[in-house]
């Protein structure tokens, strides 16, 4: 996404109801490496061996400016770990219901089979397994299963996830968090009639022991030029299945569930349900928005959404395809208008799609301090170098890379990689990308590069002689750009390469005045905000409506402060224009007061490292939405839909300039 603001910008979109992140303390980046890799790179560190499959489908992403081809990539799933000689495997029949639905064993391999049937609508298969003390846990299913659909579901029967299996047989929920001590079930099915051998397990996840594994793998040999500087990145996806939002659509227009301008929703679509959203535009005459979605799942059909006015009206409509890209639809709207659009599947299809949306006005002038709703964006370059550092599948979970350094790569079976840079200040800047395909007997290696709307800015190719490919771009400053990596044809070669990104020098900042605060160093590169998105309070008062989903949405920052104990955190809390300015400052203090409380008492962050204060809307220095149908007029009609932004608290390091300002005034 590309914004202008004060320091970088990190490109994994936020949850806007379960957030997962963190970051280990390391001098260098952590990744996950394949062992193919490693032992290329004479690695003296552990890596984790993971193969990934996927088909090929058609898609609307370009590949090169003269090849205009596009088919897609459809879902690869990293292979169960589940099937290792390590864990025990055992056979056990499937139930026809979940009250007979026998109990699968933790950290056990279950062996079953859908043999034939011929009964109305196919047949399913169940089973049920119980959690421990841990709440993160892996659902793997595998062998010849490319014809069965998982599904994980409650004891109430509401089904928490679903995914059809690859065309390699294999699917995996990765990082599922579970309530502990919870029964739950697993729902195997099938609507063409075709048998399945399958393997099923389950498996609970340490934390501390990915991490631990997760070692970095620097390059060596001739191809790196500065080892010291040089990062490795494995193929491995960090998968996104808690990623997604409680958020629903209404079901129809008079029911649309309100959302901000300039805010990330997560939502799924699943079961041919269509989900209606309604925003209202701001006082601008003659402005443009830009409507734009991600399809973030693999092996999906198209995400299909339509814009319509009060009347019911089609306005337009697009389509985000699986391969990942930001997909941007623009629209010439009234001003203080409320529009209604529809998220569905393409042709009413019954897949289970995860995606994002946001709707920004294109020319509008931020004048304000920015905030960004994105805890990985909050955490900026400093959070990816103390992270793990992943492939992405979609340009929405893309991760960060640093500039100036060299790193390597995989693209394997037909996949798509997403990565994203931000550029630094110097302005009319040229950057240079260099690209080595390692692997010989390929394709060409593809690199494309995109902004935040899904643009294609241009493309290159890096064939398999080996010789370094070059291509030099003129980027904005302080832009977050996107790189799209994949095999010519989207073939199903795997390439090993090494990429590096030359960025010329930075301008050089002006002198600071002796104890003005300054952002280097800082935990939170650019305000992190808790709106009413992601962290729901009761109304006009203190308390969460859903303390288990604040808990959620807070765990990555306690984890972030924790890290950081010399640094002092500011919670600032703020409101919507909406009752006195007195009233507004009591209540938003207390509402920081209360994220302050859950990062003390749930995860042990120490009191005095926090401070809090209440803004109200007055004292608000931050981009706001326009909460009034006159901007500044408190008195004119109040917009909800920009008032739910408006209700937030902004976390930020005690030491950055905007908190000292806040502080000053």
């Amino acid at each position: 996404m590309k914004r202008i603001i004060k320091g970088l910008l990190f490109t994994t979109a936020l949850s806007a109801a379960l957030m997962l992140g963190g970051c280990q303390s390391s001098d260098v980046v952590k990744t996950i490496t394949d062992t193919a890799t490693a032992e290329n790179k004479n690695s003296t560190e552990e890596t984790t061996a993971e193969t990934e499959t996927s088909e090929t489908k058609e898609s609307e992403e370009p590949e090169t400016d003269s090849e205009k081809e596009s088919p897609d990539t459809t879902e690869e799933t990293p292979e169960s770990t589940a099937e290792t000689p390590s864990q025990e495997e055992i056979e056990l029949e499937a139930a026809a219901n979940m009250d007979e639905a026998p109990e699968i064993p933790l950290e056990t391999v279950i062996l079953g089979q859908a043999a034939y049937n011929r009964g109305n609508g196919g047949w399913i298969l169940w089973y049920t397994f119980t959690t421990n003390d841990t709440s993160t846990y892996e659902i793997a299913l595998g062998k010849d299963s490319e014809n069965l659909t998982l599904s994980l579901v409650d004891a109430k029967g509401n089904e928490l996830y679903t995914q059809k299996a690859n065309s390699g047989g294999f699917t995996t929920f990765i990082d599922i968090m579970l309530e502990p001590s919870t029964k739950y079930y697993l729902r195997l099915t099938t609507e063409n009639w075709k048998g399945a051998d399958y393997s099923l397990s389950i498996s609970p996840i340490d934390a501390d022991a990915i991490s631990s594994d997760a070692a970095a793998t620097v390059i060596a040999g001739d191809n790196a030029a500065d080892t010291g500087n040089a990062i490795s990145f494995g193929a491995t996806e960090k998968s996104t299945v808690t990623d997604t939002t409680d958020i629903r659509g209404g079901t129809n227009m008079n029911d649309a569930v309100l959302l901000p301008l300039e805010t990330h929703l997560y939502g799924t679509y699943k079961n041919s349900e269509a989900m209606w959203f309604a925003f209202t535009t701001t006082s601008t005459e003659n402005a443009t928005y830009r409507l734009t979605a991600v399809n973030k799942t693999k092996g999906s059909k198209k995400l299909y959404a339509a814009v319509y006015n009060e009347n019911g009206d089609r306005l337009g409509d697009w389509t985000a395809d699986e391969g990942g890209g930001f997909s941007t639809k623009d629209f010439k709207f009234d001003p203080n208008t409320v529009y209604y659009f529809y998220v569905n599947g393409k042709d009413n299809h019954k897949d289970t799609i995860n995606y994002m949306l946001i709707i920004r006005e294109a020319n509008k002038q931020m004048t304000a301090y920015q905030t960004t709703d994105s805890f990985s964006e909050a955490r900026g370059l400093s959070g990816a170098l103390e992270g793990t550092i992943y492939p992405a599948f979609n340009a929405d979970d893309a991760s960060l890379l640093p500039l100036n350094l060299q790193f390597s790569g995989k693209v394997q079976d037909s996949s798509n990689s997403w990565f994203a840079f931000t550029t630094n200040n110097a302005e009319n800047a040229t950057y240079s990308f260099s690209a080595v395909n390692m692997s010989t007997g390929t394709k060409n290696l593809i690199i494309g590069i995109y902004d935040q709307y899904g643009t294609r800015i241009g493309d290159w190719s890096a064939g398999q002689d080996g010789k370094t490919s070059t291509k030099e771009y003129r980027l904005d400053p302080l832009t977050t750009y996107y790189l799209l990596f994949h095999c010519k044809d989207w073939g199903s070669d795997t390439i090993n390469y090494t990429f590096i990104i030359n960025a010329p020098e930075e301008e050089t900042p002006e002198a600071v005045t002796i104890g003005e605060a300054t952002d280097d160093a800082l935990v939170f590169e650019t305000p992190f905000e808790l709106n009413e998105t992601q962290v729901m309070f009761v109304a006009n008062e203190a308390a969460f409506i859903n303390e288990a989903a604040a808990k959620a949405a807070v765990a990555p920052v306690a984890e972030a402060i924790l890290a950081h104990p010399d640094h002092s955190i500011l919670i600032a809390g703020t409101t919507a224009t909406d009752g006195s300015q007195e009233s507004c400052v009591e209540l938003s203090n207390r509402r920081a007061d209360a994220v302050k409380n859950l990062l003390v008492t749930e995860y042990g962050v120490p009191e005095s490292q926090i401070q809090t204060i209440g803004l109200g809307y007055a004292a608000d220095p931050f981009e706001r939405g326009q909460d009034r149908e006159i901007a500044g007029d408190i008195t004119s009609k109040f917009i909800e839909s920009e008032g739910a932004k408006n209700r937030r608290v902004v976390i930020m390091d005690v030491d950055s300039a905007i908190a000292q300002e806040i502080l000053a005034n």
